[in-house]
């Protein structure tokens, strides 16, 4: 063991280096130990809930995959300022959609369900959060969150899509693809499932299934939610890291896709889930693949 000249160590100088070279700071503590005859320094880095943190020097973010320290992705970087709501990625603007694209009918009900009557103008729209106008263009967009009120299909949310492999029901596999907006997805999937086998915990598989759609990381447009159906069990794995602590919880990231969702689940099929059944599941957070891994016994 070397060691370090303990005249060097100086906890004020490393304080000044990070506050003048990471935005924001992160915080730390240091300390010189002496451990047979020679003096080690010791710097605690301790988690921040100010993340991600920037490099002036090079404007770059960093993260750890393994034991190694790598550059973040745009759809990292971007997925950590939701996580600690720097940005609500559900109030995003999707700028190549239209309003056109509203399935008024959803919109309608909607508005009924929360006791107020719907004018089907722009200005309502614009007031309730469903349209904002840009200020240059004066166009009206819509936002990531209105992925409840589209029609059908729409091809500009073609990776909401739910892909179902079904190995239980035959030796062959079965593939089910389930596209559209959030509750057609929703009742359709939840439907094929309970046509497999009469499950004694749906509530639970719609409630993981609710939890996915709603808190998976829309801006990986590569990927869809995959739902693996086998004898003994279900695998639902989601695009972008969920913290597993809180994946059992009645909580929910996205707090306006979920409010809405509550204002539609009148009759309490996917968001309230038997809580001692859903202590039951497990849930893997996968960092090397950014995704999470939900299984359902």
């Amino acid at each position: 063991m070397v060691g370090i000249n303990k005249e060097d160590f100086n906890e004020e100088k490393i304080q000044q280096i990070i506050s003048t070279r990471l935005d924001p700071p992160v915080t730390i503590s240091a300390e010189l130990v002496n451990l047979h005859g020679k003096y080690l320094g010791i710097i605690t880095i301790y988690s921040s809930n100010n993340k991600p943190h920037q490099l002036k020097e090079n404007g770059a973010f960093y993260i750890r995959r393994g034991s190694t320290t790598d550059f973040m992705h745009k759809e990292e970087i971007a997925y950590m300022l939701q996580e600690y709501g720097l940005i609500h990625i559900e109030q995003t603007p999707v700028f190549n959609a239209q309003v056109s694209d509203f399935d008024f009918n959803l919109v309608e009900k909607y508005f009924t369900l929360s006791g107020l009557s719907f004018q089907r103008d722009d200005a309502q729209l614009i007031s309730s959060g469903f349209l904002y106008q840009d200020r240059e263009t004066k166009k009206y967009i819509l936002q990531l969150e209105e992925y409840f009120f589209l029609k059908q299909y729409s091809a500009l949310f073609s990776h909401t899509s739910i892909l179902i492999k079904d190995f239980a029901s035959s030796s062959e596999v079965s593939v089910k693809l389930f596209a559209g907006n959030i509750l057609n997805q929703l009742n359709a999937v939840s439907n094929y499932i309970s046509s497999i086998k009469k499950y004694d915990n749906i509530d639970v598989i719609n409630f993981c299934i609710s939890k996915a759609i709603i808190e998976r990381n829309y801006l990986n447009i590569n990927r869809c939610i995959e739902v693996f159906i086998y004898k003994d069990k279900i695998e639902i794995v989601i695009p972008g890291l969920i913290d597993k602590n809180n994946f059992k919880k009645l909580e929910f990231k996205n707090i306006w896709m979920y409010f809405k969702l509550m204002i539609f689940d009148v009759d309490k099929k996917f968001i309230y889930p038997n809580i001692k059944k859903l202590k039951k599941i497990k849930v893997f957070e996968g960092p090397s693949q950014e995704i999470t891994k939900v299984i359902i016994r």
